[in-house]
């Protein structure tokens, strides 16, 4: 009995491991074009920041008379340039727009973590302060940019929070993929937008995908609960995670928001 329990627990206890060891490659997926190569937000009108007083890369649209500024953090994977598409969605809106970059993703070879994309958001935040855009700003958060835009909006008075696809925390996303792994214990970046929901003084609005396989719609619902105001929560039907936004009612619901 004994011996069998060992022949299981030794290639059990090195799959932790592994999962321990390279979790970083499992999380984060970066597109590691240059931060300078995006064509496509220069034809829509938007500009190259890098701030180097604050360490901080984004890209900024602004538009003339605006009635505020949407900050958008991305998912795991891509890159900010790859999130173009927002220009498109919100022209003619009176909002200036921000797609911010993370450390260690757009060509960047700064480490990547929990820690590093926190440090990089509130410097893009402190950033943005700094040119005094407008007096309302909205944060919108993508996936894992969901976790760092609640971190944000914890922090920081804004007006509004706009959430696709959240979760409360990054190691129940993980734990429900892997059941048989103490994912809890093995996870460092843990990214528990649960604790930062309980800190926020704003509206807030989450669109999930009822199909959606990557976090399941339930962990919307969930994360949902922890907000002291009840967000408006909005499912999209036959739509899953990585489609959710060619839905018309998706960006129907994200007007009204910021109506």
């Amino acid at each position: 009995m004994n011996k069998l329990l060992l022949i299981i627990l030794i290639p059990y206890n090195l799959i932790c491991l592994l999962v321990f060891s390279f979790q970083e490659n499992m999380v984060f997926h970066p597109d590691q074009r240059s931060f300078k190569d995006c064509p496509w937000v220069f034809e829509r009108g938007g500009e190259i920041i890098e701030d180097k007083k604050f360490g901080a890369r984004y890209y900024l649209r602004k538009v003339p008379g605006a009635k505020g500024t949407l900050v958008h953090f991305h998912g795991n994977a891509g890159n900010a340039c790859d999130r173009y598409y927002i220009l498109d969605r919100l022209k003619g809106k009176p909002f200036n727009i921000v797609l911010a970059e993370y450390p260690g993703y757009g060509g960047s070879d700064d480490p990547i973590g929990e820690k590093e994309l926190l440090d990089g958001a509130d410097k893009i935040f402190t950033s943005l302060k700094q040119k005094d855009l407008s007096t309302s700003y909205y944060i919108f958060g993508e996936s894992l940019g969901t976790a760092v835009s609640t971190y944000i909006a914890s922090r920081n008075p804004v007006k509004g929070l706009i959430l696709q696809s959240p979760f409360p925390s990054l190691g129940e996303v993980g734990q429900h993929h892997y059941p048989f792994l103490p994912i809890g214990w093995l996870v460092t970046h843990k990214f528990p937008l649960k604790l930062w929901a309980k800190k926020v003084d704003a509206k807030v609005l989450i669109i999930h995908g009822e199909e959606d396989r990557i976090i399941p719609f339930r962990f919307g619902k969930e994360a949902a609960s922890y907000f002291p105001r009840e967000p408006r929560f909005r499912k999209i039907s036959g739509k899953g995670h990585n489609n959710i936004q060619d839905s018309d009612f998706f960006w129907e619901e994200v007007f009204k928001f910021l109506k």
